[in-house]
């Protein structure tokens, strides 16, 4: 299963995130601030800087 979390980097996203690694999925989540992601991540989670306001940043 591969999943993709708009706005993964904390809260609800980031808990979603280590559910579905924990599960064996490949996982990426996008995020405004990866700074803010902890530490203590795995490798394999994929983690791409977003901000789906940004039009010319999603073109």
């Amino acid at each position: 299963m591969r999943v993709l979390i708009l706005g993964g980097t904390s809260g609800i996203g980031l808990a979603l995130a280590r559910h579905y690694l924990q599960q064996g999925a490949t996982v990426a989540v996008c995020g405004r601030d990866l700074a803010c992601l902890p530490a203590d991540l795995p490798p394999q989670l994929q983690t791409y800087a977003l901000d789906i306001a940004d039009q010319p940043a999603l073109a």
